[in-house]
């Protein structure tokens, strides 16, 4: 190995002899030894063989000068015992591996779908796409962003609506029926209100535009590029009305382009293995209606995206990173989150619990106060103003028209049931979560549904961590430093040695301190590495050799390896209880807040709107980690193989359904259809072959990357270092 290279065993990156060791939590392993803990009786990592004789990690001296909290250390050349030296610490977003090819030709195979699926859905297909359009429009043409009851839909979009045969939900669209390319009129062309008509929405002079209730941070930045293209072209602009919405659609989907390299990095931050990361990133393609959603001008999408990276962020606070510029992070993405939809509102106190979770983790961090203060500091900064400008003008936080219209008297003998609109609301969600195209025109088979979410369900109960062991004490010397990490937690059976703070602990007898940490537990803990009490990574059990007097975890034994009886490690195969919550909390949290206002909308006026999929897709991330993790104990290495098989399936599936409601006659074919698309296509007939050409080919080099990926690795040789089995 050259220097600079470092060795992956499968829970942590070991780096090579010189390099500073820096724990995940940008903290060192050495930092906080406040007893000395001779190397002899350290513990030491499983998956390491001890060196023969390594110098002692000494108490800090008084006279020494201060390395700080953060210091980093440097490896004694004659041992694996690290030692304190004055230089800055690695940060706790720069510590990950390196991002493996098959999680890019993942993002490559998303972004195609994505251009795909743009195409695929009929222009003004994408739910409320009109008043999205609209609100574009308003921000780039008057310079300024409406009142949320001071829009008026233009009647060129309304003329628009007619033009691509809204009324009928443009329902088996030929080819036949395509107006030329050339002789597609644009919306400045379409302000004649005669042409809309016959239409049955959004057909009278006057009607509001609801959707400016929303944030202007997702408008603003359509309108940039929209502006941008006007300046390119003076007075062309993007043409036809259907190019419009083309450009505006393209420009959506690439801010959801990243999301697979997102999850990729939200698992590593929980601590999964390589497989369950890859299969992390590969599960949000499993989603039809997600793909749909995110190729559409439609701000969910974005909000998504800006979840999944404050997913990650959380996680690092809750694994105890809780410096403040690690808590201003979460704040700024906080804060764009609220500036593109009220639903961010419900992952605030998510945001609050991961700080507070990570005080509780963390040797020492800032004060509480300066933490809340620097996050809502930076939440207002970034978006969150626009909601106190709300208040201030309109005396409201969120107003909206929408409410007015819907909150209507009940009808006459009508009582609200709540039995009655959990019938309604959890089918609905269901198949508007994977798959419920258009203005909820057609959706996919119920096989799709119903097998998704068992497949789902089972992977979180794979997922769930099991009980920890009781420890079983053995006899020592009082005053020896004994003590071992049973499910990532230091149980300390005697003081420590002298001058180091302890209770005084009697031979033989269980001692120490019952439900604190000694320093010397603390030094062990963290020279056995980044899976231990304040990281519990992987599935937070870390073996440890222990001193004779120690106490010794209740286990069955391994395999050998080496010579040495290790455990038999699955790492990244089980997760902890306080990174589990803090992975499903935006989902669950974005469901409770939507079927809140579901349910007061339906006891108020008898009916149930809001039941929307899209709605929960900012917790995806975090929901595909944990089944993810729980899925690699079954499949192991093979898991994101299986994964992108499931992609392929489900996406095929949904295709079909979208050609066979939208394209072609009730009894074309399959090239009929094909054919209806390009001829509707805003773009020329050789983008569209590109588009058709590349999905597969991307779609086989991704399944080359994950194959390569998922083969057995060979064994590293490296002198005194045994590796995990890569099973994950």
């Amino acid at each position: 190995m050259t220097a600079g290279e470092g060795l992956w065993t499968g829970r942590q990156r070991v780096p090579p002899t010189g390099a500073p060791p820096h724990r995940r939590d940008g903290r060192t392993h050495a930092h906080a030894a406040a007893a000395t803990v001779p190397a002899s009786t350290a513990p030491a990592l499983v998956g390491t063989v001890a060196p023969t004789s390594s110098p002692p990690v000494s108490a800090p001296d008084a006279s020494a000068p201060a390395t700080g909290p953060r210091a980093p250390v440097a490896r004694d050349p004659g041992g694996d015992v690290p030692t304190a030296v004055p230089a800055r610490a690695a940060g706790p977003w720069r510590d990950q591996p390196g991002v493996p090819a098959a999680v890019w030709w993942i993002c490559v195979l998303h972004l195609a779908l994505l251009v795909g699926y743009s195409v695929l859905a009929p222009a003004w297909r994408g739910p409320d796409e009109p008043n999205h359009v609209d609100a574009v429009l308003a921000l780039r043409d008057d310079r300024t962003y409406p009142a949320y009851d001071d829009r008026v839909v233009t009647p060129g979009i309304r003329g628009a609506l007619a033009f691509g045969h809204f009324e009928r939900r443009s329902r088996h669209l030929t080819a036949a029926e395509a107006v030329p390319r050339a002789d597609r009129p644009s919306l400045a062309a379409l302000e004649d209100e005669g042409l809309a008509a016959d239409l049955r929405i959004l057909n009278r002079p006057g009607v509001r535009n609801h959707i400016t209730d929303h944030p202007p941070g997702y408008y603003l930045a359509l309108a940039v590029v929209s502006e941008g293209v006007d300046l390119l072209n003076p007075g062309g602009g993007l043409g036809a009305y259907d190019r419009e919405v083309g450009v505006l659609r393209v420009v959506s989907l690439l801010f959801m382009a990243p999301l697979p390299l997102v999850a990729w990095w939200v698992a590593r931050v929980a601590g999964a293995g390589p497989s369950a990361a890859l299969t992390a990133a590969t599960l949000p393609l499993a989603v039809p209606q997600l793909t749909h959603i995110s190729a559409l001008v439609n701000n969910d999408g974005v909000l998504a995206l800006l979840l999944a990276v404050l997913t990650g962020v959380v996680v690092c606070l809750g694994h105890g990173r809780v410096g403040l510029r690690t808590v201003a992070v979460a704040g700024a993405v906080t804060g764009l989150a609220l500036f593109t939809k009220a639903l961010a509102f419900a992952i605030v106190p998510w945001v609050v619990l991961g700080i507070l979770v990570g005080r509780r983790r963390s040797l020492g961090s800032p004060r509480l106060s300066a933490q809340l203060a620097v996050f809502s500091g930076a939440t207002l900064l970034c978006g969150g103003w626009w909601w106190v400008a709300n208040l201030v003008n309109h005396g409201d936080i969120s107003p909206s028209i929408e409410y007015e219209t819907r909150l209507s008297d009940p009808p006459d003998g009508f009582t609200p049931d709540f039995g009655d609109w959990a019938a309604n609301w959890v089918p609905k969600l269901a198949r508007r979560f994977w798959g419920d195209f258009g203005w909820i025109d057609t959706h996919v088979p119920a096989v799709i549904i119903v097998g998704g979410t068992a497949v789902a369900a089972l992977g979180l109960l794979l997922a769930m961590p099991r009980p920890r062991g009781r420890p079983v004490v053995a006899a020592g010397a009082a005053g020896a430093p004994g003590g071992a990490l049973q499910g990532g937690h230091p149980q300390v059976g005697a003081s420590g040695t002298a001058g180091a703070p302890g209770a005084a602990g009697k031979a033989g007898v269980p001692g120490g301190i019952e439900g604190r940490r000694t320093a010397a537990a603390i030094a062990a803990d963290r020279v056995a590495g980044p899976n231990d009490h304040d990281q519990p990574y992987g599935d937070g059990t870390a073996a440890v050799a222990l001193p004779a007097g120690g106490t010794t975890p209740r286990r069955r034994p391994g395999r050998r390896r080496g010579g040495d009886r290790v455990r038999r490690d699955r790492p990244g195969r089980r997760i902890d209880k306080v990174t589990l919550v803090l992975l499903l909390a935006p989902f669950l949290l974005l469901h409770f807040f939507a079927a809140g206002n579901s349910f007061r909308l339906y006891r108020n006026a008898g009916f149930s709107p809001m039941v929307q999929g899209r709605y929960l897709f900012g917790g995806v991330a975090g929901v595909a980690v944990v089944v993810a993790f729980g899925w690699t104990r079954v499949l192991r290495r093979f898991t994101p193989l299986v994964a992108l098989a499931v992609v392929v399936g489900t996406q095929a599936v949904a295709v079909l359904t979208i050609l066979r409601y939208y394209w072609g006659a009730k009894d074309a074919s399959l090239v009929e259809r094909l054919q209806a698309v390009e001829a509707w296509s805003p773009w020329p007939y050789e983008v569209n072959a590109a588009i058709l050409a590349a999905v597969p080919l991307v779609l086989l080099a991704t399944l080359v990357a994950v194959a390569r990926a998922c083969r057995r690795p060979r064994s590293a040789t490296r002198p005194g270092t045994a590796t995990h089995p890569a099973a994950a």
